[in-house]
């Protein structure tokens, strides 16, 4: 029988099937627990089957197509672990890449916002937010650097955090409720 199938012969070749058809997806059902893997799992066996050009060797033809369903099976259940642990990394990462892209449009638009509202501030009051929030200069050392005095500097201060507080608000925007929590400390 083999070596009529090995000469391609279509009737040969379907009475192997019929035998062994069933108890291939039997044996691979058991593995996979899955229907359709395990039809898979038969397709591929009798398509290796058909396609073996050495049948004439085969010594046991059932231990050998049972060889060929578990090494079907294990591969199959191998590109699944993999796509499962694919899928983990995938889902992770959109995660992480979600927030860290939200995070990025919040800083992105806090920080258009807040920078507008300081350009609308007058010269001191921006000279003053600046050297204070910005570079980090102690009161008495911006007061020292603008040449004024403490008490003026944190009068400008103050004017500048309460316009900018204004104008951070009138956008009712929770990044500016956040710019804002972050302008109080």
């Amino acid at each position: 029988m083999l070596e009529r199938v090995a000469m391609k012969d279509e009737e040969a070749f379907n009475k192997i099937y019929n035998f062994y058809c069933d108890r291939v997806y039997a044996f691979s059902r058991r593995i996979l627990q899955n229907d359709f893997l395990a039809e898979e799992v038969v397709q591929d066996v009798f398509t290796k089957f058909w396609q073996y050009d050495q049948l004439a060797e085969i010594e046991d033809l059932y231990l050998w197509i049972r060889a060929l369903a578990r090494n079907q099976s294990l591969k199959i259940l191998r590109r699944q672990a993999v796509e499962v642990r694919a899928g983990v990394e995938l889902a992770k990462t959109w995660v992480e890449h979600g927030d860290l892209l939200n995070d990025q449009v919040s800083y992105r638009e806090t920080k258009r916002l807040l920078d507008k509202s300081v350009n609308n501030l007058s010269d001191q009051q921006r000279k003053v937010y600046f050297l204070c929030h910005v570079e980090g200069l102690s009161y008495e050392e911006a007061a020292k650097k603008l040449g004024v005095s403490k008490n003026t500097l944190k009068t400008h201060l103050k004017a500048a955090l309460k316009h900018i507080r204004k104008d951070l608000l009138a956008g009712d925007r929770l990044t500016a409720i956040l710019c804002i929590m972050g302008l109080l400390r």
